[in-house]
């Protein structure tokens, strides 16, 4: 059986270096998803007093690699319908449409990021930023340096 590489290699470009970083990018997000479910495994571990296997991990870790594959084409499709290039929000809403838990949490969260970059008190990334400086005045008779 052929495994199916289901994100079209097309977009990526014709250069090898493009496709060896796109193995690099896909790689890295596959470590990423085994240890996010890794650590989701080892709380319900746990909490049911099961024990689970490395390969149990990797099953599941390819079944969401797999399902993000397909949710990533799907809001492309949807975009491209709709005569964008860039995925909204509201792409996303239409992939959660027919589970009401999922868009419920979604909708909530979108209306907690519309709220916090209409707060600039709330907003992280404005809190991390440091804020501009302005320009050092001259003091006294100090002169410019000589360049």
């Amino acid at each position: 059986m052929v495994k199916d590489d289901s994100i079209d290699q097309g977009d990526i470009g014709s250069s090898s270096e493009s496709l060896e970083t796109f193995e690099i990018n896909k790689q890295s997000l596959k470590a990423a998803i085994w240890y996010t479910v890794a650590q989701i495994v080892q709380e319900e571990e746990v909490d049911l007093q099961i024990s689970s296997t490395e390969p149990f991990v990797a099953s599941v870790t390819e079944l969401v690699y797999a399902q993000i594959e397909t949710l990533a084409l799907d809001l492309k499709s949807f975009a491209t319908h709709a005569g964008r290039s860039t995925i909204r929000a509201d792409d996303v809403k239409l992939m959660a449409r027919k589970n009401s838990a999922l868009l419920d949490l979604i909708e909530e969260e979108l209306r907690r990021l519309t709220r916090n970059e209409s707060d600039p008190m709330g907003s992280d990334l404005k809190s991390i930023r440091p804020k501009p400086r302005s320009k050092p005045k001259r003091v006294g008779n100090a002169q410019k340096p000589k360049t």
